[in-house]
Formats: structure tokens, C-alpha cells, sequence
């Protein structure tokens, strides 16, 4: 049985009715409930309720859970709403493909480096470090020249976890930068790849 705030639903199925509702907040409770059950029998519902969904908390939360789910049946649908006139939205589609880890959503994720908001950049730089592919360096170290710091640290931290002598060296840029805590997360990143190339 899952519990709503409105009422206890006897099963995902029954949840899924509710993605219909005439009530944003209704059908916004139900997409979470749906997000934290990871059924994989609400993933075409929410791809289609994304698809026609008006009210931007309701998609915010719709890919948020369809990031929770991990289905890679997701990843277009996800990749689309990184273009969403809803910054919420962006980067909880950075976050959720990050999640999802499909590599389809590589090039796009890059893209969203050059977002106009800091936390899209941020959190599309940390999705490219989960997805881990080496494609993504080149971009993430273009992204080491970023006028905000944080989003500058997680690419960092992205450019640590794909890992490879391509990101050693895009991380040696990072070592001279103007802020502290960059520098330091730069030179112990390097530290760590640099014992993990020995083994």
C-alpha cells in the first residue's frame, strides 16, 4: 500500500490514475510516490505525462523521479527537458541522467555546461563524472575555466572519477586556479589517479 498525503493507494497501477488529475499538487504527490517506489511499470506513464505536463513543478518532479527509477527508457525523454524554459527543471534533468547513467545523454550533458544558470552547469557537471565516459573530458575541462567556483570543483571531481591520463592533464590546469578549495581538490584528485595508475 503506498501513502499519499491525500490517501492511501492500494498499488503503483493504481497510483498511475493519478497522473491525470485535474489538481497539479495531486498529481505532483503521485509522481513522487511513484519516484520512490522505483516501479518500472510507471516509466512509460511519466514519459508520456512529461510529455504533455503544463505545470513546471509537476515535470520538475516527473524527471526527478524518473531519475530515481534509473530506467534508460527514460534518457531521451530526460534529455529533452534539459532545454526546459524551468531552470528547476534542467537540473533535475542533469541529476536524474546522471543517475540513469546512459551514455546517450554525454553530449547533451556537455551542452549543459554552457547553461546560463550555475546550477545547471554544476549539476550536469556532476552527472558527466557519474556516467563516467572518458567523451565527456574535453568538455569538462573547458569547464575548469568557469567563472563560478563550485561548478569549477565538480568538474573537478567529474575530470577524478572518469579518470585516464587525458583528465591527469586537464586536472594540471585546475592546479593554478585563482581559488583555494579548487586548487587543493585538483592537486589530491591527482594524487589519487596517480596511485591508481600504480596498481
Amino acid at each position: 500500500m503506498l501513502r499519499s498525503q491525500y490517501k492511501y493507494i492500494e498499488s503503483a497501477e493504481a497510483a498511475l490514475e493519478g497522473l491525470n488529475h485535474e489538481y497539479s499538487s495531486y498529481r505532483r504527490d503521485i509522481v513522487v510516490i511513484l519516484g520512490k517506489e522505483r516501479d518500472p511499470i510507471a516509466v512509460e506513464p511519466l514519459i508520456k505525462r512529461l510529455g504533455e505536463e503544463q505545470d513546471s513543478w509537476v515535470r520538475c518532479a516527473i524527471v526527478g523521479s524518473l531519475g530515481e527509477i534509473q530506467d534508460n527508457r527514460a534518457t531521451e525523454a530526460i534529455i529533452e527537458t534539459l532545454n526546459d524554459k524551468e531552470e528547476n527543471t534542467r537540473w533535475n534533468a542533469a541529476i536524474a541522467l546522471g543517475k540513469i547513467g546512459d551514455k546517450r545523454a554525454v553530449k547533451p550533458l556537455a551542452k549543459a555546461l554552457n547553461d546560463e544558470k550555475l546550477s545547471v552547469r554544476k549539476f550536469a557537471a556532476e552527472a558527466l563524472g557519474k556516467i563516467g565516459d572518458p567523451k565527456a573530458i574535453e568538455p569538462l575541462s573547458k569547464t575548469l575555466l568557469d567563472g563560478n567556483k563550485n561548478v569549477r570543483i565538480n568538474a573537478v571531481k567529474a575530470l577524478g572519477e572518469i579518470g585516464g591520463p587525458s583528465a591527469l592533464e586537464a586536472l594540471m590546469q585546475a592546479t593554478e586556479d585563482k581559488k583555494s578549495a579548487v586548487r587543493r581538490l585538483a592537486k589530491k584528485t591527482i594524487k589519487k589517479l596517480q596511485v591508481q595508475n600504480l596498481h
